[in-house]
């Protein structure tokens, strides 16, 4: 029993130290490896429909014994899934910093991809943003 007890400890300490995600509109398997890939990364912006299709949403909150989540690591995570999944740009449309409730940056975002307008390695030549 003693041993189950200690287990069991371990495990929700190692399930606990990542950020919670959920996805919309894409799945973790869908994901590809890209690993020179950036993409733009926009806060709050206007993006344009006729441009750019919203192909999934992601939300990356506290999962109340998270470690290795502040605002660099998340945006690190943000481009990482954008890449894998062939978007262009990410739009963080809701983000609460880290404070004494939780010590996680914490994000709601977009993701793009371009209509038009694709270079050869598919990504936009101009792209009608607002900040």
């Amino acid at each position: 029993m003693r041993h189950l007890i200690g287990f069991n400890i371990f495990v929700i300490a190692f399930v606990g130290c990542a950020p919670q995600v959920s996805r919309i509109g894409y799945e973790l398997s869908d994901l590809r490896k890209d690993p020179d890939c950036r993409v733009e990364i926009k806060k709050y912006a206007t993006i344009d429909d006729e441009l750019y299709e919203r192909i999934g949403t992601i939300n990356i909150s506290d999962g109340k014994f998270s470690s290795n989540c502040a605002e660099d690591v998340i945006i690190d995570m943000l481009n990482e899934e954008a890449c894998n999944i062939g978007a262009d740009i990410v739009n963080i449309t809701n983000s609460r910093q880290p404070s004494q409730l939780s010590k996680c940056y914490q994000v709601t975002a977009d993701f793009y991809r371009s209509n038009h307008h694709t270079d050869t390695n598919n990504r936009p030549i101009s792209a009608d943003i607002q900040p």
